[in-house]
């Protein structure tokens, strides 16, 4: 006796299988600070994690001390680091809201409850970053009028596949990948505020992130979206393509402009989520065939159970 599989039923199933084999995707993950130093050359250093990559960073000893890593706070060329959040998952201690005592443990907030608690805005504007992310972390820098260069150093603990470079208030300084072993036809601009003559801007001949004209200031405050006309800073993302464990970045001014600078900045990465074959419809009847197989049996079953 054929026993009918209700149509109900049947797109109930098509609608599962669909809906259960997704196509590849991509997600963006950032730098997760755990901690910063502030520090010159020898001395500012940060440690973090980039999805399951542990990350360390530092000025290098032997480097002008006109560069520094500054340490936690709220402007656009302070570090920034979720310390509520990093501090309850160490601690496994609570955290209270709305008591007015911003205090974890014995460590106190820097900043107002928000920069603690939520990290930093300044990488959520689309239209100038790639990917974006509405609050994240950044290591904050700070550069005094020098002709001499700072190294700066990043580690991971496993090989990373195209990072991506995020600048903020980027003006009288310049990051140079050279030590990396880059040459400029390995940095992509992916996104960013440069445009006619300003703005965030690949060397027309080195390996160098710059400011397309480091001589007209307009730093934003990170809640505010950057400008993308007139007199202005540079912001924006690069692509740093290749394989790397270590990035060796020069810090060095602007030839155009030796004066000081501040600002800051944060890695990412594309983390591939592998596919999931995609459905056809052999596949869907040969599932919905199965499927109604095992009702049909079921249902002999059940019926033979009544019978007996």
């Amino acid at each position: 006796m054929n026993f009918p599989i209700s149509t109900l039923k049947i797109t109930t199933i098509i609608s599962a299988v669909v809906l259960a084999t997704p196509l590849s995707a991509s997600a963006a993950t950032f730098l997760d600070l755990d901690t910063v130093s502030p520090g010159t050359s020898g001395t500012g250093s940060f440690t973090g994690t980039l999805g399951g990559v542990d990350v360390t960073g530092s000025l290098l000893s032997g480097g002008s001390s006109a560069y520094n890593i500054r340490a936690i706070g709220s402007t656009f060329a302070d570090s920034v680091i979720d310390i509520a959040i990093d501090r309850l998952v160490r601690t496994h201690k609570l955290y209270f809201k709305g008591t007015g005592n911003r205090e974890q443990g014995t460590e106190k907030c820097p900043n107002s409850f928000g920069d603690c608690y939520n990290s930093s805005p300044q990488y959520s504007y689309p239209n100038i970053y790639t990917p974006f992310e509405l609050l994240t972390d950044q290591v904050g820098y700070g550069k005094s009028p020098t002709t001499e260069a700072a190294i700066l150093e990043i580690e991971f603990s496993e090989v990373v596949t195209n990072p991506i470079f995020h600048v903020t208030n980027l003006d009288r300084m310049v990051y140079d990948f050279t030590p990396s072993g880059l040459t400029l036809g390995d940095l992509t601009l992916l996104s960013g505020n440069g445009g006619n003559g300003d703005g965030l801007a690949l060397d027309t001949t080195n390996p160098w992130i710059v400011d397309a004209n480091p001589n007209t200031l307009a730093a934003v405050a990170p809640s505010v979206a950057p400008p993308t006309t007139g007199n202005r800073s540079a912001y924006g993302s690069v692509q740093l393509n290749g394989t790397f464990t270590t990035l060796t970045i020069n810090l060095i001014s602007n030839p155009a402009n030796l004066s000081g600078d501040g600002g800051a900045f944060t890695i990412s990465l594309d983390e591939d989520i592998p596919p999931v074959p995609e459905s056809s419809p052999l596949a869907m009847l040969g599932v919905i065939g199965t499927i109604a197989m095992g009702t049909t049996v079921k249902r002999k079953l059940t019926q033979g159970k009544k019978k007996a």
